[in-house]
């Protein structure tokens, strides 16, 4: 059996979706032992000496995906095609099953969210793509839900397969992370793009409020890169009254990260909404206390082991992180994060995945 993947987002993406199409890729690589694998993207560069991987060059999305891409498939003429990035495949014969990875579909419940033309073309394409997929995978029951409730002839070939984290998150214990941030305090942790979704306002508003009400020290880390509508964001941070608590790290390098996770007081994830919550679970592997918004699939992520606090409620978020002061509960989360994330794997997804699409 021949199996193409489409995995673009190595190449132009920094965020989830380049991190899902890499680590589960590699992990496949090392289930698979039957099929051959072919991995088409934008250039040749490879994470494995024995991937085959075929470069389909190009700027214009769109002649890539309705022209280019297609137009090799047919060549190769394999048995599945499998898109990893939500969106197609488009234009292939009916004898190559296809098989669509969808982590949301926040385009279609929350156009708002997403820069123009996006929503709108999620609208005219995504409605084709669900109904000439012969399986959709989805990371979670919450996205699952969301497909079956606009699009309910999705609900019977819809399969759940959760993520996993990579292996570098870890308790981790780097002395000169910490010194290269200057991290002398005690601090509270978020990572995320800065954008509206990412909850960040909401987080500085608890901050403030666990500041005024504690007059506790502790400091605010935020690592990620800014996104679209991100002003809001900074002026706020600008204005806070406790801005010089705040540190704004931007991007930092992966693998600084388990450590930033594992000295934390507490990962905070805010989030308005999310396909899985990939950061969430990277924390949880590194032993960090956790608390996150109560929505979307947030609470498979996190399961038992994290606090929760009501979406956008920023007294509540307060109420939680004054919480993690006490020793006992922050040792508790410690212990259940780590409990939960034995939960979950990339190995896990790679062999539910292949034994599924192969079906």
């Amino acid at each position: 059996m021949h199996i193409v993947f489409l995995a673009d987002p190595i190449d132009t993406q920094k965020k989830g979706i380049h991190y899902y199409c890499l680590n589960s890729l590699k992990a496949i690589l090392k289930q698979n032992k039957n099929c051959k694998i072919t991995i088409i993207k934008q250039n040749k560069k490879s994470f494995d000496p024995k991937t085959n991987i075929i470069a389909v060059r190009g700027k214009n999305r769109f002649i890539r995906n309705f022209w280019s891409i297609p137009r090799k498939i047919r060549k190769l003429n394999p048995d599945i095609v499998v898109e990893m990035a939500h969106f197609g495949p488009f234009n292939l014969p009916e004898n190559i099953k296809r098989v669509t990875v969808i982590h949301d579909i926040t385009p279609i419940k929350y156009p708002k969210w997403h820069r123009f033309p996006s929503p709108i073309l999620h609208k005219i394409l995504l409605p084709k793509v669900i109904t000439q997929a012969h399986k959709i995978i989805t990371p979670s029951l919450a996205t699952k839900e969301d497909l079956t409730q606009e699009y309910p002839e999705t609900k019977d070939k819809t399969i759940i397969i959760p993520l996993g984290a990579e292996d570098i998150f870890v308790p981790t214990k780097d002395k000169t992370v910490i010194q290269k941030y200057n991290l002398e305090k005690p601090y509270f942790l978020h990572t995320g793009t800065f954008e509206p979704r990412k909850g960040h306002l909401t987080l500085l508003d608890a901050y403030q409020e666990y500041r005024d009400n504690n007059g506790k020290t502790k400091q605010l880390i935020l690592v990620g890169g800014k996104g679209w509508k991100s002003k809001k964001i900074h002026k706020a941070i600008k204005i806070h009254p406790y801005k010089s608590e705040i540190k704004v790290l931007g991007h930092i390098p992966r693998a600084e990260l388990p450590t930033l996770m594992t000295q934390s007081q507490a990962f905070i994830f805010p989030s308005l909404y999310e396909g899985f919550g990939l950061p969430l679970l990277e924390a949880m592997s590194c032993g960090a206390p956790c608390i996150t918004a109560l929505n979307s699939s947030l609470t498979e992520a996190g399961g038992s082991a994290a606090l929760y606090f009501n979406t956008k409620n920023s007294e509540n978020l307060s109420e939680k992180m004054s919480h993690i002061d006490d020793d006992f509960i922050r040792t508790s989360l410690k212990t259940a994060s780590l409990q939960q994330a034995k939960n979950f794997s990339w190995e896990s997804h790679a062999e539910e995945l292949l034994k599924n699409i192969c079906k």
